[in-house]
Parts: C-alpha cells; sequence; structure tokens
C-alpha cells in the first residue's frame, strides 16, 4: 500500500505518519539505492529484495544476462539504520564484479 501527500502539507503527513513501518521503510529504502545505482526498470534483468530484523539488514541481489548465462548473486549485512548506504555499496561492488558487462550487453 502507498499514500501519497504534499511535501508542504504538514498536517496530512503527521496524519498519515502512524501508517508508516519503519522495517519496511528501510528495507524499500535499501531495494531502491540498489536498483538506482544500477538504473534498473522493468526491462533489466536485476533483483534485490532486503529483509530487516531488529536493527539489523540483509540485503540480497541479482543481475542476470538476458539468455541467463551470466548469473550475478550478492549480499550484504549491516544496520537497517545504514540501508542506502548499504543498498549502494552491494550495487558499486556487483557491478565491479562483473555486473557492468552484464548490463552493458543488454543496454
Amino acid at each position: 500500500m502507498a499514500i501519497e501527500a504534499r511535501t508542504a502539507d504538514k498536517e496530512v503527513r503527521d496524519m498519515l505518519s502512524f501508517l508508516n513501518d519503519l522495517n519496511t521503510k528501510q528495507a524499500t529504502d535499501a531495494e531502491r539505492a540498489f536498483l538506482g545505482l544500477l538504473e534498473g526498470g522493468c526491462q533489466v534483468p536485476i533483483g534485490v529484495h532486503a529483509d530487516v530484523e531488529g536493527e539489523n539488514i540483509r540485503i540480497e541481489a541479482i543481475i542476470a544476462a538476458l539468455d541467463g548465462s551470466t548469473i550475478l548473486r550478492d549480499t550484504i549485512n549491516g544496520k537497517a539504520d545504514d540501508a542506502v548506504s548499504l543498498g549502494q555499496q552491494l550495487g558499486k561492488k556487483m557491478l565491479a564484479a562483473g555486473g557492468q558487462e552484464i548490463l552493458a550487453s543488454i543496454l
């Protein structure tokens, strides 16, 4: 579920704030940071899943060739408060480990 509110409408944002789940926000922030770094969209075979347990987050990701001949997987663990940074770190690590070549062959 997603709810949008105008940034300037503090009253509405405050009224809706109880709906925000911190663990879900941290997980989606990590996933979006990873996808944003890789410029992933619906046509690119990349995936990411983040799971928050307590103060910790685990982020798992995959980059694959269109035909599945090359598949790159990796995981990073850390503090959930560092979700965005960890998502970006994992993206950079995977690009350097061959992900850049996989994506270049697709795009």
